[in-house]
C-alpha cells in the first residue's frame, strides 16, 4: 500500500480507512494510514509547530508506529556524543575499587570533578573506542561505571537525559 500516491487526502477518509484496517486486524496497514494522517495534519500547522513535531515526534518515534526510528536516532546520537567526547578527550578511568561492575545505572550520571583520574587510552583508536563505549553506557545507562567525564559535565548530563527520554519512547 503506497499512500504517497494519494495527493492531499481527506482526513475523514484516512480515519475511516484506518478504522477499517484496524477492524480487519490489519494493524500494519492501519499504522501506515495513521502515520500518513499525522503527516497530513502536520502540514496544515504553523511552521514552528510543524518542524517541532517533525523533530520531536516524527524522527525519534514515528508517531508511535515506526518502531525502528528510535533505534536509528539513538545510534546517531550515541555516535554524535562519542565524537564530542573523543574530540574533547574527556573520558577518564575510575580506580578499579570505585567501579561497581557491569549493571544498569539509571541514577548514576558518570561525571566527576576529580582532575587526578587516569586518562583513557592514548592511541586514536583507543580513545575512539573509549568515547564510543562511554557514550553508549551514558545513553543506555548500562555499563561498568569505570569510565567518567571530568569535563563537559553538562554535555554528559544532556546525553543522559536524552537517552532516558529515548528509552522511554522506545518502550512506548
Amino acid at each position: 500500500l503506497n499512500l504517497d500516491l494519494i495527493q492531499s487526502p481527506d482526513p475523514g477518509s484516512l480515519k475511516l480507512l484506518e478504522k477499517n484496517f484496524r477492524d480487519q486486524g490489519q494493524l500494519e496497514l492501519a499504522n501506515l494510514v495513521f502515520y500518513k494522517l499525522k503527516i497530513e495534519e502536520r502540514s496544515k500547522k504553523s511552521p514552528l509547530i510543524r518542524y517541532g513535531e517533525m523533530v520531536f515526534m516524527d524522527w525519534p518515534a514515528g508517531y508511535g508506529v515506526r518502531w525502528h526510528n528510535p533505534m536509528y536516532v539513538s545510534a546517531a546520537l550515541v555516535l554524535l556524543f562519542a565524537l564530542i567526547y573523543y574530540c574533547a578527550n574527556v573520558v577518564r578511568y575510575r580506580p578499579p575499587d570505585e567501579s561497581h561492575g557491569f549493571i544498569w545505572r539509571v541514577s548514576d550520571v558518570p561525571v566527576t570533578t576529580n582532575k587526578n583520574l587516569r586518562p583513557g587510552r592514548q592511541s586514536r583508536l583507543g580513545r575512539a573506542c573509549d568515547a564510543l563505549y562511554f557514550s553508549a553506557s551514558v545513553y543506555t545507562k548500562f555499563g561498568t561505571g569505570q569510565r567518567v567525564a571530568n569535563r563537559y559535565q553538562l554535555v554528559v548530563i544532556l546525553e543522559w537525559l536524552v537517552g532516558l527520554i529515548m528509552l522511554t519512547v522506545f518502550a512506548y
